[in-house]
This record gives structure tokens, sequence and C-alpha cells, in this order.
């Protein structure tokens, strides 16, 4: 592991933005890691984000 991403990346991968896919991939999935407490802040977003979408329906 070379870089440690944190929460904002993650969010950005996820979503798509900032082509954060491709430079990854450029690197290699190899070469990153992310910590516990990011993981569960992705996880966390994640639920907000569904509890959005059921409240908007």
């Amino acid at each position: 592991m070379d870089y440690l991403l944190d929460t904002n990346i993650c969010i950005h991968y996820f979503k798509g933005q900032f082509e954060i896919k491709e430079k990854i991939q450029q690197f290699g999935y190899d070469k990153f890691a992310i910590s516990e407490i990011t993981l569960a802040n992705c996880y966390m977003e994640q639920r907000r984000a569904k509890e959005e979408i059921k409240m908007s329906q």
C-alpha cells in the first residue's frame, strides 16, 4: 500500500466523479487502502442516501 484514501475520495469514486476510478486503475488497486473509519463512513453515507431515496418516494 502506497496511498491511504479518505472518505471524500471514496465517495467521489462511488459517484464516478473526478475520474478517480481511472486514476486508481492507472496506479493499480494494490497501491491503495482505506481505514476502518473510512469504511464505516462510506457505509453510513450509503445508508443515508438510501434513506433519502425512500423519503422522496
